[in-house]
């Protein structure tokens, strides 16, 4: 995958390899590592639904346990990724707010 912080130029962007069945957790874990970042903001992937077909968030807990929805320690990558939606973003510090667009390669 290519993970890309939006809005940046020239553009700041880095490839890893994860498996399929990595959760969101150990995704987020993943671009921290990635992108030199500290683990000291909260987050949330953005991304559609395959059933749904709308895009939903995919925020940390103590927040996801909030809204019950989606808990990025048990939501894996392999049921939201498909040839239909191989893109999708990772907000990481909600007070300066980088968004990173993920596409999967």
């Amino acid at each position: 995958m290519r993970i890309t912080l939006d809005e940046t130029e020239p553009p700041i962007w880095r490839e890893i390899e994860i498996p399929a069945s990595f959760s969101f957790y150990q995704l987020h874990i993943a671009i921290q590592d990635a992108m030199g970042w500290e683990n000291e903001h909260l987050y949330k992937f953005t991304i559609k639904d395959p059933i749904k077909k709308v895009n939903v968030e995919i925020p940390p807990p103590p927040i996801s346990g909030l809204a019950g929805k989606y808990d990025p320690d048990t939501e894996k990558l392999a049921q939201y990724i498909n040839p239909g939606n191989k893109v999708f973003a990772y907000e990481y510090d909600f007070g300066d707010c980088w968004v990173h667009i993920i596409t999967m390669k």
